[in-house]
Formats: C-alpha cells, structure tokens, sequence
C-alpha cells in the first residue's frame, strides 16, 4: 500500500469543534511518500503504522529534512494532518483515530 503523508498547520483543526475535520490542500505540506506491507482494505492499520512511525522519527537540527517539518511547524503526526492513498482517499488525523473525508 502506498501513501502520501501531509501536515497541516496544527490550529486549522485544533480550535475547531464542529463535526468535520478541515483539510486545505492548497496549504498543507508534503512531507512524505510511505509504502507499507498491508493487505487491501486496511488502510487504518497502515494509517496507524503512519502514525507510530512519523511520531517516534528524530529530526535533529542540522538534519536534511529539518527545514520541512520546520516549514510545517511540528515534527510529529498530530490532529488535522492527513495521509491520501493512491485512490485519492484523504484520512485526516481526528481527535481520537482517522477521519475519512
């Protein structure tokens, strides 16, 4: 399974409260393309495997991708960043598990 990972800035979703999750393309930041062993119809065990791995990587300072997470303003997977398939399905990084928008 193959997949794009997104960051979002941290506040478009944190300070809101209604029912959807806000995802704007247009300023979200590239960080990665990730490709994980997962079968078909998994895509929350692969999003959680996202998730694990981005949250536990170490991004020093004077590393060669510091500058993006940088641009991004975090370092690791947090409410309102996304992850979008190959398909084109975005699953948002919600409060408590994944939103499909």
């Amino acid at each position: 399974m193959l997949a794009e990972i997104y960051y979002q800035d941290f506040e478009l979703n944190a300070t809101n409260f209604s029912d959807k999750m806000i995802v704007d393309q247009d300023k979200a930041i590239f960080i990665v393309r990730f490709s994980f062993d997962s079968n078909r119809g998994s895509q929350d065990k692969f999003c959680d495997k996202c998730y694990d791995y981005m949250n536990n990587l170490c991004v020093p300072k004077g590393h060669r991708d510091r500058p993006l997470f940088e641009k991004a303003d975090h370092t690791s997977m947090s409410i309102g960043d996304y992850i979008q398939f190959e398909n084109g399905e975005i699953w948002v990084c919600a409060r408590s598990g994944w939103e499909i928008i």
